[in-house]
């Protein structure tokens, strides 16, 4: 947890968000996403006692999504409060993680994006993935994404980036942070 709670605090204090990118790769119940959440909880109260500044958290599970695009609609709500369609969601996300204009309170908030199951959004051409990814790459996107991954859909997960796209790939970075199986130590 330290290493995530390191990752996170540099991003949200130092506004360091571009290009973030964790990628924490393990087998089933090893606590790759309770970890996650309870360094949220632990940064949240941080903000709370007035010593990080405010931030936004999206939570997304890919099991819950009926399509890997969908995805798209869930992160806009959670940032506009507004339903539409994921093909106007995506629209309106590119804009907002592009835009170096942004003027809203919340729109200069760092925002931690955490994608449960991230393997799920791995589809032919990789465009759903490849947006995500790409977003805080954006010089003022201030959007950091967090992707766990369930080992035994894809084998050797570690090296998934280096099976995806070289364009997707290239977007993850080196941040990877490995859940082993529990032992009886």
């Amino acid at each position: 947890m330290d290493d995530i709670t390191a990752f996170l605090k540099g991003t949200i204090r130092d506004d360091q968000c571009l290009g973030r990118c964790l990628y924490i790769h393990g087998v089933p119940g090893t606590g790759k996403t309770m970890s996650v959440l309870s360094v949220m909880r632990n940064l949240r109260s941080k903000v709370d006692a007035g010593s990080i500044k405010p931030y936004c958290f999206i939570e997304i599970n890919g099991l819950r999504l009926a399509s890997p695009e969908n995805i798209y609609k869930v992160i806009y709500e959670a940032l506009s409060g507004h339903r539409v369609g994921w093909k106007k969601a995506l629209q309106l996300l590119n804009e907002r993680f592009s835009d170096d204009t942004r003027v809203g309170k919340e729109d200069n908030q760092p925002c931690v994006l955490l994608i449960d199951e991230l393997d799920l959004f791995v589809t032919r051409n990789q465009s759903v993935l490849y947006n995500i990814l790409d977003w805080p790459t954006k010089p003022n996107s201030k959007l950091v994404v967090i992707g766990t991954i369930y080992s035994h859909w894809i084998a050797n997960t570690m090296d998934l980036p280096e099976k995806l796209l070289p364009r997707i790939s290239s977007r993850m970075g080196i941040q990877r942070l490995s859940f082993g199986p529990y032992n009886y130590q």
